[in-house]
């Protein structure tokens, strides 16, 4: 059986959770480049050219940054931070889980031009988060990939983003063909082909973390699993 429990945050955890959050963010560029490489592939995406140079591109890349990190934080914490712990007491940690999982995808489908198709991979990669905290033991990892993919879809790439079209973007994509395929006005969160890229994220992450983390290997200020016989 596992439970989930909370260990304070030590000074120490830093290179820790910075390295997590790193991992994550990596994951995070990497799984939305594949994406829409795959969607170039189907020809309904064209990366397009530059729009921002020098200080421009720096002062909104940086923007972006700061501005999604603390999006990140805000929703990992409030969504699978202490309400996951919290629920998981009473029960377990899968169910709570999904209910979890499931209100984080409902509060994105009110977004302006979001999708059916894009609120599913919503879900699903919510649900993915809550399986990288099993695995990885805290919440960095999740945080570093939301935020990265954020930014990769608003800034670096210019792609609507939860159905929010891009502002200040590094570059000037163009789509074309069906909007189930290159994901319309969700962006390519809507895209049919993000759900299988979630589950095959599911397989790579739990190649990559192989057994569920516990508190003696990560000290984070995050919720983690331990063992309980």
């Amino acid at each position: 059986m596992f439970r989930v429990a909370f260990a304070a945050a030590m000074p120490p955890s830093f290179s820790l959770q910075r390295d997590a959050a790193r991992e994550g963010a990596l994951w995070g560029l990497g799984a939305l480049t594949l994406l829409l490489a795959a969607l170039r592939l189907t020809g309904s995406f064209y990366w397009g050219h530059l729009v921002l140079h020098g200080p421009d591109a720096w002062r909104w890349g940086v923007g972006w940054a700061i501005g999604f990190i603390a999006l990140a934080l805000f929703e990992e914490y409030s969504m699978r931070g202490y309400p996951l712990f919290t629920l998981t007491t009473g029960m377990g940690f899968w169910p709570s889980a999904v209910l979890l999982s499931a209100v984080f995808g409902l509060g994105h489908a009110f977004n302006p031009g979001e999708t059916k198709i894009a609120v599913a991979g919503t879900v699903l990669v919510a649900l993915f988060w809550c399986f990288s905290l099993l695995r990885t033991g805290s919440l960095w990892f999740a945080v570093g990939m939301h935020a990265a993919w954020n930014w990769g879809q608003s800034f670096l790439y210019g792609v609507p983003n939860s159905g929010h079209p891009a502002v200040g973007a590094l570059m000037h994509p163009s789509i074309s063909g069906s909007e189930w395929i290159n994901g319309g006005s969700a962006g390519p969160e809507g895209s049919v082909l993000d759900l299988p890229l979630t589950l095959l994220l599911w397989v790579m992450l739990a190649a990559r973390f192989p057994r569920v983390a516990s508190c003696e290997a990560v000290h984070h200020d995050s919720p983690q699993i331990h063992h309980q016989n």
